[in-house]
């Protein structure tokens, strides 16, 4: 029995990929660079999110607690800004590559926060974020 408990926890936890933090994806944020290949959403404010996730469009994003957005140079450089000045976590924010469990790019993160990412059968992924996904502020 215990043998078949961890086995199923096993395969559970191998479904997880993971958020490494990377300088060049910093500063593709912070240079306001918006990838066509990626879809983009938030958590948090319009004017002031607590994450941008961006996901590969080969993969579908599996979560309420997201926002789409049709992101332009523009409203990142803007959000960015506001988000550094903001640092609602206590965390300067920074640039991650979210990895599948085979360790393949498969999206990008700007947070103070790293957040959890599940990936899921027909390339369906559910990621959440510490802080932004805990109180999200419908107002925006």
């Amino acid at each position: 029995m215990w043998g078949k408990i961890k086995a199923a926890v096993a395969g559970h936890f191998r479904s997880f990929g993971r958020f490494e933090p990377s300088r060049k994806i910093t500063e593709a944020f912070e240079k306001a660079r918006v990838m066509p290949e990626i879809a983009y959403f938030y958590s948090g404010r319009g004017t002031c999110p607590r994450a941008v996730l961006g996901l590969h469009r080969d993969y579908t994003l599996d979560s309420r607690h997201w926002k789409p957005v049709d992101l332009t140079a523009e409203r990142l450089d803007g959000w960015v800004a506001r988000m550094q000045s903001e640092d609602p976590v206590g965390k300067r924010p920074s640039g991650y590559a979210i990895l599948t469990p085979e360790r393949e790019l498969a999206g990008v993160w700007f947070a103070g926060e790293r957040g959890t990412v599940q990936f899921k059968a027909d390339r369906r992924v559910v990621v959440h974020a510490i802080a932004a996904t805990t109180a999200i502020d419908e107002r925006s």
